[in-house]
Parts: structure tokens; C-alpha cells; sequence
């Protein structure tokens, strides 16, 4: 995950990569799409949740579905880094789909 706290539009973003198992296919990557920051409440700005796009490899073997993500954020300020973020994905390909959960902590 990566934010940026800067400017009147804070954004977070990401990559979810090295998917592992038998049920998952050959080079998935998950690309979490940009998403403005509302502090206030936590997670994401505008009440809707940010899109994701399933690929294979490099990206070159996308998806026709788009999927969805979302956050919410524990700690920090409107300016500082959180202490932990979490939520969930769900994102389609070529050969499948998957869904999941995350935390990152500090």
C-alpha cells in the first residue's frame, strides 16, 4: 500500500501480488486503484468503493470485470501516517477470481 497525504486529496493505493495455492492462477496481481482519504471517518472518501483491476503477469492479460476494495485506517492524523490500515479485496481474471483481507501495521 502506498498513501499520499499531501495536497487537499490525500490517496491510497496498492498492489496485491504472490497469490499461493492450487485454486489460484499463474501470475495474479491485483492492482487497488487510487482512493481520496477521509480522515474523518476513517477510510474511504466518497461512500463508494474504489475499483480493482485482476491481471496476469505484467499486466498485459487484464480482466474484462472490474472488482472492489476497500480501507479503513486506525491512528495517525489527517497529515501523519496511521498506525494500522485494513480491509478487503475481491478481483476478477482471465482464468478466475479471488477475495481476501489485509492489514498493514507500522
Amino acid at each position: 500500500l502506498e498513501a499520499d497525504f499531501a495536497g487537499a486529496n490525500p490517496e491510497i493505493e496498492g498492489d496485491i501480488t504472490n497469490f499461493q495455492g492450487n485454486a489460484v492462477g499463474d501470475g495474479w496481481r491485483v492492482e487497488l486503484r487510487p482512493a481520496n482519504i477521509d480522515r474523518d471517518n476513517g477510510g474511504v472518501a466518497s461512500g463508494a468503493d474504489p475499483v480493482t483491476v485482476g491481471y496476469i503477469g505484467s499486466g498485459n492479460s487484464r480482466s474484462g470485470s472490474d472488482g472492489v476494495w476497500n480501507f479503513n485506517m486506525v491512528g495517525g492524523s489527517a497529515t501523519e501516517r496511521p498506525t494500522d490500515v485494513y480491509g478487503g479485496f475481491g478481483a476478477y481474471f482471465p482464468d478466475g477470481k479471488a477475495a481476501g483481507g489485509y492489514e498493514a501495521s507500522r
